[in-house]
């Protein structure tokens, strides 16, 4: 399959198997297709999805890689247009606080996967409603169906550089659904988060 694209809210918006090959991309696949963007003032991309491999052609040149063969969870409501209704919570974010809450030394759980400890960032609402970085004690006196969920903390930090603006949106359906984080003013710029399990 091959379409053409002149932003990403456009490769946001392709076809299933579009994006359906395109979250499957590998990391350092999706960094190379960044640096080929931001070499040129061209405003077409050529995308090219077959059973196992994804490539973007610009301008004439062009990265490819393997798509990764795992499964992933529902995404499709973080693309609008794809799933009618809206989040079950959009929660503003200040980023500048949220940064310094995240500072070395933020609070963080520990959790085993695959053998190493990782350091898992907790969220949560405060009695505003607004978002705020759980500590022990808070995790503590949570109410079972008061709304926390897990993060990888310096992820976190990356989508809120990539937001690039002193408030954001975070937009989540549950404590472990993908979650996005928006500029307010931008529909098709977004990060997504898979949230960690606590």
């Amino acid at each position: 399959m091959e379409s053409e694209l002149r932003s990403i809210g456009e490769l946001a918006r392709a076809s299933g198997l579009t994006v359906s090959a395109l979250r499957f991309a590998p990391a350092e696949l999706v960094d190379r297709v960044r640096a080929l963007l931001d070499t040129t003032e061209e405003t077409d991309a050529h995308l090219r999805v077959d059973a196992s491999a994804v490539s973007v052609s610009v301008a004439g040149r062009e990265v490819a890689g393997a798509a990764l063969p795992y499964d992933f969870p529902d995404y499709r409501r973080l693309l609008r247009g794809h799933v009618d209704g809206a989040a079950a919570y959009r929660i503003p974010v200040d980023v500048p606080a949220l940064r310094a809450a995240l500072a070395d030394g933020g609070p963080t759980l520990v959790r085993r996967y695959e053998g190493r400890d990782v350091a898992v960032t907790v969220l949560g609402l405060d009695d505003r409603g607004a978002l705020r970085v759980l500590d022990g004690d808070a995790l503590a006196a949570a109410e079972p169906d008061e709304l926390r969920f897990g993060v990888n903390g310096r992820y976190l930090l990356d989508a809120l550089d990539a937001g690039d603006r002193g408030q954001l949106v975070l937009e989540l359906d549950g404590p472990i659904a993908p979650l996005a984080v928006r500029r307010p003013d931008d529909e098709d710029a977004f990060s997504i988060l898979m949230p960690i399990r606590l």
